[in-house]
């Protein structure tokens, strides 16, 4: 099983799509939905199961297993109004957040996709970034590609 965090936003229900067509559905979206337009994001959606973001926040921080099998998490989870001002809200939703799913992929030595960006035109195209200079974006990539089978295309 795959995770996504931010599975519901533009980008990450963008990549649950690509993950879709590539075909994997074994897919956990993880995102806070107060916001209830963004449900429509996923409505052609292939997922396994949807997990509240103050449910996945509480079960990493106790340890507690997400699902028998986890391969790798896309976190992409994060408050993007760039209008923002609050700063306590974007340091717990953004800085906090983050260093949660760190924590719990690397106890579990899980391959962690920290920053994609979406630099669409007219074809799809999203960026993956490692989450540290340290890391092969080669060996990233393969990596990827083997877990998801990304490598296919679609027009």
């Amino acid at each position: 099983m795959l995770v996504v965090t931010g599975g519901a936003g533009f980008i990450g229900s963008n990549l649950v799509r690509a993950l879709n067509a590539a075909g994997r559905s074994d897919i956990l979206v993880v995102d806070d939905l107060r916001d209830a337009h963004k449900v429509l994001n996923l409505a052609d959606c292939r997922i396994a199961d949807y997990l509240d973001l103050h449910d996945f926040q509480a079960r990493i921080s106790a340890g507690q297993e997400l699902a028998p099998k986890i391969e790798g998490i896309f976190h992409q989870g994060a408050c993007t109004d760039t209008t923002e001002w609050d700063g306590l809200l974007m340091m717990r939703a953004n800085y906090e957040y983050s260093k949660q799913v760190l924590h719990y992929a690397t106890a579990r030595k899980l391959p962690l996709v920290a920053n994609m960006r979406d630099e669409s035109t007219e074809d799809s195209r999203i960026v993956f970034e490692p989450r540290t200079k340290a890391v092969d974006p080669v060996l990233m990539m393969e990596s990827l590609f083997r877990l998801t089978e990304l490598e296919s295309r679609f027009s």
